[in-house]
């Protein structure tokens, strides 16, 4: 995975040659349901999550 940046509230990430455009959200309560995006995690990268549920699914 690469995250590319475009600006502090979106990012384009590319995943085996495909490109998504994520929002990046500096908590849970401000990212969507049902949408994925983009969390600082504790070590300071960038991680794709999905409000209370498994982005991995």
């Amino acid at each position: 995975m690469t995250i590319m940046d475009v600006s502090k509230d979106t990012y384009t990430v590319k995943i085996e040659g495909a490109e998504y455009d994520m929002k990046f959200c500096p908590n849970y309560n401000q990212a969507k349901q049902d949408e994925l995006f983009l969390i600082e995690s504790s070590g300071g990268s960038l991680e794709i999550s999905l409000k209370n549920q498994n982005a991995n699914e």
